[in-house]
């Protein structure tokens, strides 16, 4: 038998763990759609002064 103590201290880190996850899943996404917009914006830059010229 598992004692009470140890089977929370799982959940905790399953929760910990999870958690983790999802942290660092969310700043990759900020990460990469910041990127992605950065690289459009500087598209959109270059392409408009190459028209203006």
């Amino acid at each position: 038998m598992i004692p009470e103590s140890f089977s929370q201290l799982t959940t905790d880190l399953e929760a910990e763990l999870y958690r983790l996850h999802y942290t660092q899943a969310t700043t990759t996404t900020i990460a990469a759609c910041g990127t992605m917009w950065a690289a459009t914006f500087l598209e959109s830059k270059e392409l408009s002064s190459s028209l203006r010229n």
